[in-house]
Parts: C-alpha cells; sequence; structure tokens
C-alpha cells in the first residue's frame, strides 16, 4: 500500500513540474506528429525540437534518441 502512495505522489509531482510538456505533446500528437526512433543524435534547441533531451554525467553535449515528427 505504502508503494502506491508513493508512486502516485511520485506521478502527481513529474505531471504537474512537466504538464507545459505534456499538454504541447498532446497537442502535437493530436496534428499527426508521434514519437520516432531516431537513434543517438546531437539535441538542437530550436525552440520547436520535442524530444527529451539526454545529458551525460560527464558534462557532454545533449543527445536525444526519439523526437516527435510529424507523419
Amino acid at each position: 500500500m505504502d508503494l502506491i502512495i508513493i508512486f502516485l505522489a511520485g506521478w502527481s509531482v513529474f505531471a504537474t513540474a512537466n504538464s507545459d510538456f505534456l499538454n504541447k505533446v498532446e497537442e502535437k500528437e493530436k496534428e499527426g506528429y508521434e514519437w520516432v526512433y531516431t537513434g543517438k543524435q546531437p539535441w538542437v534547441d530550436k525552440g520547436d525540437n520535442y524530444a527529451i533531451p539526454i545529458y551525460s554525467y560527464k558534462g557532454t553535449k545533449p543527445y536525444t534518441i526519439y523526437s516527435l515528427i510529424k507523419k
């Protein structure tokens, strides 16, 4: 029971902290976008790049593996 409460609390914090991103992704999916595996690509912040950047603890440049692309 405690595990369920911890999971739900963690999920609500995640959803609240990332609500802008999640809302934008939902909007883009309705417009025909979908998550596509792109392989390891350098992440470039163009303002309309809907991907989740992955940062290394080594301080290397961020990269993405999946991107939201119009099909």
